[in-house]
């Protein structure tokens, strides 16, 4: 009876085709599949439709069979909605709440329309990139390679049919009621070198060139050290000691980036 039980519980999994692998992880993630919950380790195998859960000390690094790496930082929910990569579907839909970086694999280059992450009020799409995003405050997203688009809602008449909807409409004050009520759909557009901070009403700010401060605040939430920040801004030491090597680095993490015109800043398309 009992073996009857446990192949039942596995079922699911042993007839479908994992979609991922853990390549790293510290502290105690888990992974929630078919209302199970089990410890995620190095090699742990992802399936579709699993909730990866991370608490303030855990973190982990993941690659999908389309090599899109996702690292997932402290205190996040990371649920692989949708995904396929084969000879005739390509797609990978994620709904995430948390802090992570996303470097997109094939998906990205073969069908950029078809990789989405959702967040609580909007939704990224990518074109081929490198990303960090930070929902635990107000959400934060940065492009480090490509651009990334922030979509929100159409209208907030549709979006109040959710439950997520009537929350956030009920916990906002008049004038924020009002503003939601007027909005129409948009697509931002954030170029590599930008950031875009979402409010509560799921309103992207203006892309601007972002700080380094903003981008160690991101990477930290995400738990990446200086070493990986460096390399994925393609700071790079030349020649010389050890010593002489980090000073480089030093000063190209301080240099100022280089500013673009208001007008090449940002990018905003009606729906």
């Amino acid at each position: 009876m009992k073996l009857f039980l446990i192949l039942i519980l596995f079922s699911s999994v042993v007839f479908s085709a994992s979609v991922a692998k853990v390549l790293s992880e510290s502290g105690n993630p888990i992974v929630v599949r078919n209302g199970n919950k089990f410890p995620v380790k190095k090699g742990s195998l992802l399936y579709e439709k699993d909730t990866v859960l991370t608490d303030r000390f855990s973190k982990l690094r993941v690659v999908f069979i389309d090599k899109t790496v996702i690292s997932i930082g402290k205190n996040s929910k990371f649920i692989i909605s949708k995904y396929a990569f084969n000879k005739t579907n390509q797609e990978a839909f994620f709904s995430f709440h948390g802090a992570m970086k996303t470097v997109t694999g094939k998906i990205g280059k073969i069908k950029p329309d078809k990789f989405k992450v959702k967040l609580r009020t909007n939704t990224i799409g990518i074109r081929g990139t490198k990303f960090y995003i930070d929902t635990s405050r107000n959400t934060t997203a940065a492009c480090i390679d490509g651009a990334i688009t922030i979509t929100k809602p159409k209208t907030w008449q549709q979006k109040l049919k959710s439950k997520v909807g009537r929350k956030i409409y009920s916990e906002a004050n008049e004038t924020i009621r009002e503003e939601l009520l007027k909005q129409r759909g948009s697509q931002t557009v954030v170029k590599a070198g930008q950031i875009s901070k979402i409010g509560p009403s799921g309103i992207p700010s203006i892309p601007r060139v972002y700080s380094m401060a903003e981008i160690k605040l991101l990477a930290g939430a995400i738990g990446l050290s200086a070493a990986e920040i460096l390399f994925d801004l393609g700071f790079k030491a030349t020649g010389g000691s050890s010593k002489k090597k980090k000073e480089t680095l030093k000063e190209q993490v301080h240099k100022k980036p280089k500013r673009e015109k208001i007008e090449d800043r940002f990018k905003i398309h009606e729906l």
